[in-house]
């Protein structure tokens, strides 16, 4: 155990491992002049670490523009090209130039390690600009479907194709580069490597989860994703610029502007959250977000969040925000109506609160949201299931379970003729956006519905017989899918992206 310890502090005096705990930390800029120090105390003597220093140097500045991502920004005409890819293959070129050194085993290791992890930035690279254009290509279609058009606009066009492309690209990333960074030296920046690839993976899988109405899996991968953004924070706030570095960096800053010294904390979106979170009391441990105190280590109060870290935190918070509706009926077991309220309001972007308040303005007499599990492998039922227990697989009404149901009471008696309405309708609700009415005179109740998912439809139920297009209805029902969809969000990646 002690060798162990010795080891590990014997690396926390190598310049290295100083170098890449500053570049853990979004401090480039002192991380390059370690880089550019060490290059120059070694060009004489040590060949191969002066060039290794030196592929470091370069990577400092590509990686702060990795995190801004800037590289995302559309080029226009007479703009300098901003692409990364043709910056992060010279520095794997440079690395092989290392590699060929057979004087040295640490710097060979290093380089060849540092080759894989710039492998898998091309590959995290490849998928960020696949949402940000999947994303606007989404919010496009949406804005433009016109549901009496022809030819009509299918909702599958305006969903997010996690389960066939995201998901599998990037599972096979953390399975390729999650372990890509085995020296003791490069550490810091395994470990950056990975607080992104969690938070990244947890994100995408929570959200695929919900698509199919796992309660369990969603929890699980939300709380993943949220360890790996706590311990990026952590890092974040306690690495600072060196002085020198602070001051050059007045005149060419690339990454997210420097907090101003009077709201410094409050314009970070992770310690406000962290402040409002902390008033949470709610008996579901897993959808409670605080976040726990670290002791021992000085916070930077001028800390500066890159745009990666804050597009990640927004999207387990735009998650989180889905999880209050998709498994509102799930949670409503462990809070009364006015806990469960005040519960959701303290969300950002309360979906839950916009739409019960929008029955309430137009006058509906359930605001329900209803899934489709007749197709759903594996189903079990509403909330969590331990894997390695069998149960009786649902069947009939029971494979369309109500997933969110307003007022409280639960309407089993409206189930009959509320699915009759939707499988019914099926066809129609396949058309984005289409607000689609149908009125039952048996029971004398009039439905209105919109398919937000391929599974997932939110119904709009009135006593009595009522317009068949109510244009208020209708544009608060396509404003709440095309939230819960979260196109706008995805686009969002991209520096400067205007809805």
């Amino acid at each position: 155990m002690s060798s162990t310890h010795d080891q590990e502090n014997g690396a926390k005096k190598s310049p290295i491992f100083n170098m890449c705990s500053q570049m853990s930390g979004f401090c480039y800029d002192s991380a390059k002049e370690i880089a550019d120090r060490e290059r120059g105390a070694a060009k004489s003597s040590k060949v191969p670490l002066a060039q290794l220093m030196n592929a470091f140097s370069r990577l400092c500045w590509i990686e702060k523009q990795y995190y801004s991502l800037t590289y995302l920004t559309p080029k226009r005409f007479l703009m300098k090209d901003t692409s990364l890819t043709g910056y992060y293959t010279g520095v794997i070129h440079d690395m092989k130039k290392v590699e060929e050194w057979r004087s040295s085993v640490m710097t060979r290791e290093i380089a060849s390690q540092m080759i894989v992890f710039v492998e898998g930035r091309l590959e995290l690279m490849k998928v960020y600009e696949q949402i940000a254009n999947e994303g606007a290509n989404m919010a496009q279609i949406e804005a433009t479907a016109d549901p009496t058009a022809f030819p009509t606009t299918f909702l599958d066009q305006c969903l997010m194709p996690v389960d066939d492309v995201f998901i599998p690209n990037i599972s096979t990333i953390v399975r390729k580069y999650s372990n890509c960074c085995k020296h003791e030296f490069l550490k810091p920046l395994s470990d950056l490597l990975n607080w992104e690839l969690d938070a990244l993976h947890g994100s995408f899988s929570c959200f695929s989860h919900l698509n199919h109405w796992r309660y369990l899996e969603s929890m699980r991968n939300i709380d993943r994703a949220k360890t790996g953004l706590t311990t990026w924070l952590h890092a974040l706030q306690t690495h600072t610029e060196s002085r020198s570095s602070r001051f050059s960096s007045w005149f060419s800053r690339t990454g997210s502007p420097s907090p101003s010294l009077n709201s410094s904390v409050a314009s970070s979106p992770a310690l406000a959250a962290t402040v409002v979170e902390a008033t949470e009391d709610t008996t579901d441990a897993s959808i409670n977000d605080s976040d726990p105190q670290d002791g021992g280590a000085e916070i930077n109060p001028h800390y500066v969040e890159p745009a990666l870290y804050s597009w990640l935190y927004k999207f387990r918070q735009a998650l989180l925000s889905k999880v209050t509706v998709f498994f509102y009926d799930v949670l409503k077991r462990y809070h009364n109506e006015e806990s469960m309220k005040e519960f959701c309001s303290k969300i950002h972007n309360d979906i839950a609160g916009q739409l019960l308040s929008g029955q309430e303005r137009h006058e509906i007499s359930y605001a329900m949201l209803v899934f489709d599990a007749t197709k759903e492998v594996g189903y079990k039922g509403p909330g969590a299931h331990h894997a390695e227990i069998r149960k009786e697989p649902p069947r009939g009404l029971a494979l369309y379970p109500i997933v969110l149901s307003h007022p409280w009471e639960d309407p089993e008696e409206l189930k009959p003729s509320l699915i009759s309405a939707i499988t019914e309708s099926n066809l129609d609700l396949k058309t984005c956006n289409k607000v689609v009415y149908s009125y039952d005179q048996r029971v004398n109740i009039s439905y209105y519905m919109v398919r937000i998912e391929a599974k997932m439809t939110m119904c709009f139920v009135c006593q009595g017989k009522r317009l068949d297009k109510d244009v208020n209805i209708n544009d608060f029902m396509v404003d709440v899918a095309t939230q819960l969809r979260m196109a706008k969000f995805f686009a969002s990646i991209r520096p400067g992206y205007k809805s």
